[in-house]
């Protein structure tokens, strides 16, 4: 198939790597893909490494008409079969775009809901021209269907998958791995991995973490990630935290890195606590790593862990139950062991980037069939 993907989004987030994975894994799965995004845009240079040559093009704000028309001879000029936009936003330009191909499909990918409800004329007017609505959770289908003005049989929902070779249990790498961030054989460690902010739970970590020190001389903490730009302040306030003296000597902060499968198997728990999550891809990823799991029962998670099986759910923002629950797991190795095992079984039969794939492919043939018909 020849492929459009769009995202000129210019924050980075989950719409950005989406967007650059799957321009780049459509490609490597036969597909022909153009990939089109904003001018500074995270995607841009990412994509450019990959050995792209993406569109520049400038969409912030709303309807753009010298853009949309040069869109659309674009999609004309290269023969498009579909076009999949992750940025709700892009629709206001892209759907004129589409104007001159009727038979172009056009698919949405939703990673984040809605506070709001988009009940103008333009609304009704831009996703009756939209086909299919890739959306990542079972919430963020609901979501999508009681905000938006579009038939719910148009919204499927299809799981973000990872690769779990990446990710897997791996003893050669795990010692490796704690040897370099002077960790013990007998150190039990609990981490997170995310971006440093109240939003995905730190501060209920380093609370736990002070927590459970005193009680378990052998438990250590990892925190592994960085400040989005733009939240330098409240990433440094958060890590200021680990200078407690019940943490100095337990927590260590890896900033950001590009090993994450590496550390992961450095861990024997992992902790998610976050506030919202419209899925949780860093949690599959941990699951995928062979490690029990404690996350807070909202939103996307609620797809991913089964409770007491995979692993353990507890309240967001609620420090005392995330200690609870991590306490348990790291007073019984053979629980931990169970947990991992099954959590990464679960992640092989629903999670892969094979199903997901697989899955967006088919809905790409449906959408271009309807269309054509």
């Amino acid at each position: 198939m020849r492929i459009l993907t769009v995202c000129t989004s210019r924050a980075r987030g989950g719409m950005e790597m989406s967007f650059v994975r799957n321009s780049v894994r459509l490609r490597e799965r036969g597909h022909t893909v153009l990939p089109v995004c904003g001018p500074g845009s995270a995607g841009l240079a990412s994509l450019a490494t990959e050995g792209f040559a993406p569109v520049v093009a400038d969409l912030w704000g709303k309807f753009h008409p010298r853009e949309s028309w040069r869109l659309g001879s674009l999609i004309a000029s290269h023969a498009i079969e579909v076009v999949h936009c992750d940025w709700s936003r892009d629709l206001f330009t892209l759907v004129p775009a589409l104007a001159r191909s009727p038979h172009v499909p056009l698919v949405l990918q939703k990673h984040v809901g809605v506070l709001a409800p988009k009940r103008l004329w333009v609304h009704y007017a831009m996703y009756r021209r939209v086909d299919k609505v890739i959306a990542i959770s079972d919430v963020i289908r609901a979501n999508f269907v009681a905000m938006h003005p579009i038939a719910p049989a148009k919204v499927t929902r299809i799981h973000n998958g990872i690769d779990p070779v990446r990710f897997r249990p791996d003893a050669a790498v795990r010692a490796r791995t704690r040897a370099a961030l002077g960790l013990e054989p007998d150190h039990v460690v609990v981490g997170i991995v995310g971006r440093v902010t109240r939003a995905k739970g730190h501060l209920e970590f380093l609370e736990m973490a002070a927590h459970l020190a005193p009680r378990f001389p052998e438990a250590r903490f990892l925190v592994i990630g960085e400040a989005t730009r733009g939240e330098e302040d409240e990433g440094a306030e958060i890590l200021a935290r680990v200078e407690d003296a019940r943490l100095r000597e337990r927590v260590i902060v890896t900033g950001f890195r590009d090993d994450v499968p590496d550390l992961l198997t450095a861990l024997d728990v992992f902790a998610f606590p976050s506030h919202a999550e419209a899925f949780g891809l860093a949690l599959i990823e941990a699951m995928s790593a062979g490690l029990p799991t404690v996350s807070a029962n909202c939103d996307g998670l609620l797809d991913i862990v089964e409770e007491g099986h995979t692993g353990f759910m507890v309240p967001p923002r609620d420090w005392e139950a995330l200690a609870a629950a991590t306490s348990t797991l790291m007073c019984d190795a053979s629980l931990r062991t169970r947990m991992g095992q099954a959590g990464r079984q679960r992640v092989l039969a629903r999670f892969t980037e094979e199903r997901m794939y697989g899955a967006i492919e088919d809905l790409y043939r449906e959408a271009i069939s309807a269309r054509r018909r």
